[in-house]
């Protein structure tokens, strides 16, 4: 016997709207138990993606709904803030039809969120799954019971100077502000070069240090057989001191050495 799409959908509508993580083996069972037939797993993935875009949109529609619903967002939220950038065509952008490039928001909560923690702000991209590929920027903070806040996000199409300079930039317009701040990040050719691009504009707005995390797993990378490397990788002299000398920054005002 075999199975239409929208007869799966049918079968599982109730279950998408209640739960869009509707796992496919459930789809299965709930099947065979309403019409006592088997399906494989292509039929029920295909059904739940045609539920799916009836219930909540395909990637275009809901694509399309995005400057809406970030302006909404930005109304009813008070202080926060969405920026966009879009592709020139022919050296400028057409208001008929605006190409998608890179979107910024932070929300006004995290403002006072960054005020009340610690200067420091680890920044870090992560990839995008789905049908439209980009990346993903987060800006966040650790508290003082320890919990990590994002005070900033944005979506980009591919990590460059460009793109991280545009973030950056927005990212100390709405949150780093004037508080004089570190920030963390890994070793990307485009985040350091955009980097020396915000010194040269933000003359004395911090100072930039790499994640320990990213350094670590380099070093093991290149050099994991070596006994006593994954122990000792934790107690690296120079970023002891940097820590040691950043700290000292933040307290006296004063330039660490070699910044």
């Amino acid at each position: 016997m075999n199975v239409s799409q929208s007869l799966v959908a049918h079968v599982i509508l109730d279950a998408i709207r209640d739960s869009p993580n509707y796992e496919i083996k459930s789809i299965q069972r709930d099947v065979e138990r309403q019409y006592d037939v088997q399906i494989g797993k292509k039929n029920a993935s295909d059904g739940k993606r045609v539920e799916m875009n009836m219930v909540y949109g395909d990637w275009e529609s809901n694509f399309r709904e995005l400057p809406s619903y970030m302006k909404a967002l930005e109304d009813s939220n008070d202080g926060t803030k969405v920026r966009w950038k879009f592709h020139k065509v022919d050296g400028c952008v057409t208001m008929t039809k605006k190409i998608f490039r890179y979107m910024y928001w932070s929300f006004g909560a995290t403002r006072s969120t960054f005020n009340h923690s610690p200067p420091v702000v680890t920044v870090d991209v992560m990839h995008l799954r789905g049908a439209y590929k980009g990346k993903g920027i987060v800006a966040m903070v650790q508290i003082a019971n320890g919990r990590i806040v994002l005070v900033a996000y944005a979506i980009i199409d591919e990590e460059s100077t460009h793109s991280w300079y545009w973030f950056l930039k927005y990212l100390k317009k709405f949150v780093l502000r004037r508080r004089v701040t570190c920030i963390i990040s890994n070793r990307h050719k485009g985040i350091l070069t955009a980097i020396d691009k915000f010194d040269e504009k933000f003359s004395g707005w911090g100072v930039h240090r790499y994640c320990i995390l990213h350094v670590r797993a380099n070093l093991l990378s290149k050099i994991k057989k070596i006994k006593g490397v994954k122990t000792q990788s934790w107690n690296v002299r120079d970023s002891t001191v940097l820590l040691r000398e950043t700290f000292d920054f933040f307290i006296s005002g004063m330039k660490p050495n070699n910044l």
